[in-house]
This record gives C-alpha cells, structure tokens and sequence, in this order.
C-alpha cells in the first residue's frame, strides 16, 4: 500500500476518534446539566413512593409505606392499592388482637361489659320473709340481713330463703359482703326453702359458696370444694337455666359456676356466717326502685 494511502487512513481514524470523545463529553455534560435542574429526578427514579407489592416484606416496611400513604392524598389513599392492603391488614391485626383478648379473658372468666350488661337487665326482685333467728332490716336501695343473738350454733350456718324464682327465666342478684369474715350465699331447692340454717357438712339441696374464717373461700353442693380466687367484696349470682354463676363484680369475674341438673323451684339463700355481726347488703331492684319513687 501507498504510504500517502496509509496516512490518509491513519488521519481519518484519529478524526473519528477525537469526534466520538467529543460527542461523549457533550453527551455527559448535558446529562449533569438537567440532574442539577431537577433534583428530585433521581431519586424519584430509584426509589418510588410506594413499594412494588411483596407478601415477605417486613414490619418495617410496613410502617414506612403506611406513612407514605398517610401523606397522600385522600383520593389517592382511597385508590392505592398497596395502602388498601395495608389498611386491610391492619384491620385484621386488631381483630385478631381483640379476639386473643376476649379469648384470654373468657380463660380466666372475665366477663366482657357487653355480656355483664345483659345480666344486669336480668335483676331479680329478692325479698325476704321475716325470720325470729336473723335481723332483717330494709332501706331505700337494699336489704341488710345480720345475726340476732340467738343463733343456732356454730356447726350451723343460720340461713333465710327469698321468695321462688321463677323457673324458664334468667336472673341476677348482687351481694355486698364487704369485709365479713364469713357468709354464704346461693340457692336452694324447695325440700330446703324451710331450712333456718346450712349445715357445716354438705348433703344436698343447696349451691352457695361460702367465706369461711376470712380465709377460706369455698364452693359448696354435695361436696365442699375449696376455691383459689381472692375474696369478693360484692358477689353477683347469676341464674340460666340449669347454669348457676357467681362473680366478684368489681372485676367481673367468675369465681365459681354449677350445673343444677334437675329442673325444680329455686330460692335464693342468704346466711350472714358465725359470729360476725356485720351484714349481707342484698342490692334491691334498680328497676323497681325507681318506679316506687315515683
């Protein structure tokens, strides 16, 4: 080859080459330019608003998309269809919360405001005959049953039935047993309406729990079964059917429940204990209170 040809080529080469970087600087040049014009470009670019949707994404995740998405606006929250998932989520968590918590307060017999509300619209009407063993007296709101001086021994607890309730219907009926050192209180069957006393030994035909010696709370049927709760200040008894309940009403919660089998005529019963003065405190009726105030 020519050495004039093999100049030639060699210069159109290197004019090539010297134009290419040209144009590569330019290029680069531009590109900085219009990043510094828009300073939100890049990072819009690589880091969107919201996220793609991706069912591993963590708890932390989470929480800054829901407050992406509580910077937006309300038309766009609506629409989104990853902050709809989120509040979708969101809801399930809490009601799976609430359940896990009404599941653990049913374990350990808490009744729910909800349920305590319908026993309440079940209050019994209590009245008591009067009786020579005990001290009955009568106030605007409650009735208050003591012991008199003549009482029947220390094996015995001296007792007062209320009048029948009626069967087919639910009822409640709240005790205030303060800080008596004993005392008993629950039903009876009509073959012990008459009894004056509950005997220390059970035999049938009475479901109380009882305080004994300020220290023992018991359970009692036709056996005598010893009960863990703290000592109630107020009782609540409440009656469904063949289900008998009773509760420490300041924290709602169950203290013991019966299965009266049989379908008879039940009485309230109510025993002050042994040798304490103090009263039982039977809240009357709200209902009928109010009506003999009008």
């Amino acid at each position: 080859m020519d050495p004039w040809q093999i100049t030639a080529i060699t210069f159109i080469c290197a004019f090539c080459l010297v134009l290419t970087l040209l144009c590569y600087f330019l290029l680069c040049g531009t590109l900085r330019l219009n990043q510094e014009r828009n300073p939100l470009m890049k990072s819009s670019e690589s880091q969107p608003l919201i996220e793609s949707t991706d069912d591993t994404e963590s708890q932390t995740d989470k929480g800054y998309l829901s407050v992406k998405c509580s910077n937006l606006k309300e038309d766009d929250k609506c629409t989104n269809t990853k902050c709809l998932k989120i509040k979708q989520e969101s809801i399930q968590i809490v009601n799976e919360v609430e359940y896990s918590l009404g599941s653990l307060k049913e374990e350990k017999g808490i009744v729910l405001n909800s349920v305590w509300d319908s026993y309440l619209k079940n209050e019994a009407d209590i009245s008591l005959p009067e009786a020579e063993h005990l001290d009955i007296s009568e106030s605007a709101d409650s009735l208050h049953v003591r012991l008199s001086q003549n009482t029947q021994g220390q094996d015995n607890w001296p007792c007062i039935t209320g009048a029948a309730l009626s069967p087919g219907r639910s009822h409640y009926w709240e005790v205030e047993v303060g800080e008596k050192s004993s005392w008993a209180i629950g039903v009876a069957s009509e073959s012990k309406r008459e009894s004056k006393c509950i005997p220390d030994t059970p035999e049938g035909g009475f479901w109380i729990i009882r305080l004994c010696k300020g220290k023992s709370l018991e359970a009692v049927s036709n056996k005598v079964i010893t009960l863990q709760n703290e000592k109630p200040r107020k009782v609540g008894v409440y009656l469904n059917g063949n289900y008998m309940s009773f509760y420490n009403t300041e924290v709602k919660q169950r203290i013991q429940r019966f299965e009266i089998k049989q379908s008879q005529t039940l009485y309230p019963v109510f025993s002050p204990g042994l040798h304490d003065r103090g009263p039982l405190i039977i809240k009357k009726n709200e209902h009928n209170t109010d009506l003999m105030n009008l």
